[in-house]
């Protein structure tokens, strides 16, 4: 069953068992736990910190710090949540890029203390990332930034999640379906970066298509393929 109420603030139904919201105030430490849980076999996570017990242990002492952020994310973005059986399974954030920067993609903050140089900003990093994994996420955001498209405005899947008990139920599609509905009545185009060849598969399904080479990290590092969904928007990339 799917149920839907307009475009600003709609809810959708996911086969009777969930729903796809916007983010509120009263979410964002519920959503940071679902984050952290989501994230701990993500397959960019775990370049950054191969170690998954590391990584699990990090996410819950930094739950206050992906709170925050998330909280400063969602006034600038769109953060949407979908709710599973006990509260929220997974979420999206998608923001807007006007197309008019210097090529280096754009700007805003993709994790807890991005874009912060101060000394609490760099202690955050250091709770999620630990200082070992400081220098890979570097590596991370240099080389998607040196692929993101410029010159063209459009909606940037920045990241999409779900706790890994719920997952093969339809939900991360319906994140998708809820978002891009917007995307096609604004005559959008989209971009995003799929990790997994799975998940590359159901952007595919979608109408995302491959954009370009994959962008390989060291080390046995995921490939991170861009992709472009034109839509109705009739904009591409220049050069593409």
């Amino acid at each position: 069953m799917r149920e839907q109420k307009g475009t600003t603030g709609k809810v959708m139904v996911v086969r009777g068992f969930g729903t796809v919201r916007r983010a509120g105030g009263e979410d964002i430490e519920a959503a940071a736990r679902a984050l952290a849980a989501a994230s701990v076999d993500e397959a960019v996570a775990a370049w950054i910190t191969p170690d998954e017990e590391t990584r699990a242990r990090r996410g819950a002492e930094a739950g206050q710090d992906i709170a925050a952020w998330l909280d400063t994310t969602r006034r600038s973005a769109e953060v949407l949540l979908v709710s599973g059986d006990d509260g929220i399974a997974g979420l999206a954030m998608w923001h807007f890029v006007d197309g008019a920067g210097d090529g280096d993609g754009d700007e805003h903050a993709d994790g807890p203390g991005d874009g912060g140089a101060d000394a609490a900003g760099t202690d955050a990093l250091i709770r999620v990332y630990g200082t070992d994994g400081l220098a890979r996420m570097a590596q991370v955001r240099e080389a998607v930034g040196r692929r993101h498209p410029s010159g063209v405005p459009h909606w940037h899947l920045s990241q999409t999640v779900i706790v890994p008990e719920l997952r093969g139920r339809g939900l991360g599609g319906a994140l998708l379906r809820h978002h891009l509905d917007r995307v096609d009545e604004e005559r959008a185009a989209a971009y995003l970066e799929a990790s997994t060849p799975r998940s590359q598969a159901l952007y595919e399904r979608y109408g995302f298509l491959a954009l370009g080479a994959p962008v390989e990290l060291p080390d046995g590092g995921p490939r991170l393929q861009p992709m472009w969904r034109e839509g109705r928007s009739g904009l591409r990339p220049p050069g593409a």
